[in-house]
This record gives structure tokens, C-alpha cells and sequence, in this order.
């Protein structure tokens, strides 16, 4: 779920808005309290959208996060890719992390973030994120059936090490599952 303080367009939108009616109000009624209130509320959008556009949330870190992986994986920088794996990752995780090395990824990109879920209650802070991504891949293809690449959902499960969030499990499956949400 997005915050209204993770979008600054909204912030301004809205604020703008409530400024731009203060301002008829004040014109119709010539009440000069109108206009104070108008001010203070373009001054007040002003700040929030100041303060959006500094503050990062863990949502936002986590969708830059998916994004430096993809980066890493379609540079085939392996070493970059896996240091965003969790030491403690599962079985699973930890065999891909074996064999990213006999592919060649021709490209690696996220085109639709379906949901990220946070759950800070957990001790490391953990999440849940579902995408779909794209990706043309040579070399050792055969071993997945791989035959070039294509769209998959993605299912990646994350913990917080610090101030990253590293993948602690994934799966796959197939990418009509994500469009019908």
C-alpha cells in the first residue's frame, strides 16, 4: 500500500486543489482569512512535498532493491546479483544462487510490481514481493527447459541485514497468474 507521503504528484495535486478553492472562496466573499488560509495551505504543500520527496520509505528501498538485482542480473554481474542473496537463504535460493553462473542473461527487467507487503513486526523486519519479469537468457538453457527466456511472476521473499533487504526466497510461476491480479 502507498503512503500519500510517498507521492509527491499527489501531495501537490491535492494541495493545489484545496489552495485554488480557498482562493474562489476568498474572491467571492472578500474574507481575507480565506486568503491566510490559502497561503498557509500552499505553504503547507510546499513543505510535505519537500519532505516526500527526501523521505525514502522501506517500500520505496525495497522496490530500488528489485530494480539493482534486475540490473545486476542483465549485467551478468553475477557477484553484484548474488550479494543481495541472504546468507541464510533457503534451498531453494541457495541453488540458484549455485547456478546463476551457467547463464547468459541477454536482458533481466521488472515491467509490473503487482504488491509489496512489510511486515515490521518480525525481528529482522521481513517482505513479500510479486512481480513480473522479462528476461532473454543463453548458455546451459536446457538444464530449466529455458528456451530463451520470457515473463514470469516472481515471488521473492525478503529479510532487512542492516539497512538492506536481501532475498531470503523465491519462486516462480506462470506470468498469467500475475495478470489476472
Amino acid at each position: 500500500m502507498n503512503t500519500i507521503l510517498e507521492n509527491p504528484i499527489g501531495i501537490g495535486l491535492f494541495g493545489a486543489v484545496i489552495t485554488g478553492l480557498l482562493v474562489v472562496v476568498a474572491k467571492q466573499l472578500g474574507d481575507r482569512r480565506a486568503i491566510y488560509a490559502a497561503i498557509a495551505t500552499a505553504v503547507a504543500t510546499l513543505i510535505l512535498c519537500i519532505f516526500s520527496v527526501s523521505l525514502v520509505s522501506e517500500r520505496e528501498k525495497l522496490i530500488r532493491t528489485i530494480y539493482e538485482v534486475a540490473d545486476a542480473v542483465r549485467a551478468n554481474d553475477h557477484n553484484r546479483a548474488l550479494s543481495y542473496m541472504h546468507p541464510n537463504a533457503t534451498p531453494a535460493t541457495q541453488r540458484a544462487k549455485s547456478e546463476i553462473s551457467r547463464f547468459k542473461f541477454d536482458e533481466a527487467k521488472v515491467t509490473s510490481i503487482k504488491s509489496v507487503v512489510i511486515n515490521d513486526s518480525t525481528q529482522p523486519p521481513m517482505a513479500t514481493t510479486e512481480f513480473i519479469a522479462t528476461m532473454k537468457v543463453t548458455g546451459d538453457q536446457s538444464y530449466y527447459g529455458m528456451k530463451g527466456g520470457g515473463a514470469r511472476l516472481l515471488i521473492v521473499t525478503w529479510v532487512k541485514q542492516g539497512d538492506r533487504w536481501l532475498i531470503h526466497d523465491y519462486e516462480h510461476r506462470d506470468v498469467r497468474e500475475g495478470l489476472m491480479k
